[in-house]
């Protein structure tokens, strides 16, 4: 996700990934500090999360404290300690299944977009050799044509020849595109 050039997430989603990657590293702590454990969180991962259009404003703290507070996934501290600026994961099951069928797992969605990216970068690369293909046939072309055609038959016949396997190789090249730069 954070490999592509314009990673979307929305906020919410975004604050049940810190929160259950909170709860991976410590299992041991029933909510977490806005303060401290989340701030914490986004400052040592803000290389990656820095891409995110909501870092890229000034107003990217207000925005992960309205999502915190309105997510139907979390629970706000006041609500099980009694205190502002803690929050959780809800243990509700149904609320995370519900989930887990509107959003894919991330590792799908981050696996369909490297997908993407390389199938994209295999077409760059191809048409670039394609092109390299065809400039080395015109001129082996205006070679043979111009200087060998009616010179020394060993030379010739080389130049003509490699000129005819690059245009089977050019022709192979564009009738395979597709099958050799996709992943379906």
């Amino acid at each position: 996700m954070f490999e592509i050039t314009n990673p979307k997430i929305k906020t919410t989603k975004l604050c049940v990934l810190i929160l259950r990657s909170l709860k991976m590293l410590h299992p041991e702590m029933e909510c977490y500090s806005i303060k401290t454990d989340i701030n914490e969180f986004i400052q040592s991962h803000w290389v990656m999360l820095v891409k995110l259009k909501i870092f890229q404003t000034a107003q990217w703290k207000k925005a992960i404290l309205d999502a915190l507070n309105h997510c139907p996934l979390i629970e706000c501290g006041k609500d099980f300690c009694h205190d502002r600026g803690y929050y959780r994961l809800k243990d509700n099951e149904t609320t995370e299944k519900k989930e887990e069928i509107s959003n894919p797992p991330f590792h799908i969605l981050h696996h369909k977009n490297l997908k993407q990216n390389i199938s994209q970068e295999l077409y760059s690369c191809y048409d670039d050799l394609q092109r390299q293909l065809s400039y080395s046939v015109k001129v082996f072309s205006k070679l043979y044509s111009k200087y060998l055609k009616n010179c020394d038959t060993k030379r010739s016949d080389l130049v003509r020849d490699i000129l005819e396997r690059q245009n089977q190789v050019y022709d192979l090249f564009g009738n395979y595109k597709s099958q050799l730069c996709s992943f379906e």
